[in-house]
C-alpha cells in the first residue's frame, strides 16, 4: 500500500475512491495499475541516465523491460479507466443487509445481519485488500443464497432494480436533452456573432435553418 500513495495522485485518489465504495476487485486491480505506472515511469528515468553515460547493453535491458510494462498497462485500456471512474451497481455491505430487511424483513435477514454487521470492510482493506475482497464476495454470494431461498424477494428485487434502471434512463435522457438544448444556444450566440459581422442580417428562415441543421448532428 506504501508503494500505491507513491502513485500518481489522481490514481491513487480513484483507488481510495474504489475501496471506499467496496469494489474491493476493481481497486485491487487499479492497485496493480498504479504500481506498473510508477515501475514504469522509474525504468524511464534510469533508461534515459544508461543513455547519457552510453552504457548501451544496461539501456537496451531496460527498453525491454519497458516494452512489456507498457504493454501491460495497454491492457488497461482508457475504458476500463472511466468504468472505475464511473458508478456502479455493487452493492456496499450496509446496502446488502438494508436489501435483505426490505425484502424479508428482520427474521429472515438475522443470520445475514449477525455474520456481517460487525464486519468494516474499508478497515480490513486499507492492511489487507485481498481478504476484505474475500470477505465481500463470501457476503455477496450468501446474500444470493438467502434471496433465492424466497421466490417473491427474487421478485421484488427485479421489480426494483427495474424501477432503478428506468429513473436511470429518464435522467440521462433528460442530461442529453439539456445538452442539446444548451448547444444549440452556444450555436445561436456564434451564429448572431458571425452574421453581425456581414451587412447581411439573417432572415428568421435562415436562422433557424442552420441552427436546425447542426442540432440534430447532436441527437443522441
Amino acid at each position: 500500500m506504501n508503494l500505491v500513495l507513491n502513485g500518481d495522485p489522481s490514481l491513487v485518489e480513484l483507488h481510495h475512491d474504489l475501496i471506499r465504495a467496496e469494489r474491493f476487485n476493481e481497486a485491487m486491480a487499479c492497485m496493480d495499475y498504479i504500481q506498473k505506472d510508477i515501475q514504469a515511469k522509474k525504468l524511464e528515468s534510469e533508461y534515459d541516465k544508461a543513455k547519457n553515460e552510453d552504457r548501451l547493453e544496461d539501456a537496451i535491458s531496460l527498453r525491454s523491460q519497458l516494452k512489456t510494462l507498457h504493454e501491460q498497462l495497454s491492457e488497461i485500456s482508457r475504458v476500463q479507466l472511466e468504468i472505475w471512474n464511473s458508478p456502479s451497481d455493487e452493492m456496499s455491505l450496509k446496502e446488502l443487509s438494508e436489501k435483505l430487511l426490505e425484502l424479508l424483513g428482520t427474521k429472515a435477514s438475522m443470520d445475514f445481519i449477525a455474520e456481517f454487521s460487525d464486519l468494516d470492510l474499508c478497515l480490513i482493506a486499507k492492511t489487507d485488500l485481498p481478504q476484505a475482497s474475500a470477505l465481500k464476495q463470501k457476503a455477496v454470494a450468501r446474500f444470493e443464497e438467502i434471496k433465492k431461498s424466497d421466490p417473491q424477494a427474487e421478485g421484488l428485487l427485479l421489480d426494483a432494480r427495474r424501477k432503478e434502471e428506468e429513473e436511470r434512463w429518464k435522467r440521462e435522457k433528460k442530461e442529453r436533452k439539456e445538452k442539446r438544448a444548451a448547444k444549440k444556444k452556444e450555436m445561436m450566440q456564434v451564429f448572431v456573432k458571425q452574421r453581425s459581422k456581414t451587412m447581411d442580417s439573417p432572415s428568421p428562415a435562415d436562422f433557424s435553418q442552420e441552427i436546425e441543421i447542426e442540432s440534430d448532428q447532436l441527437q443522441v
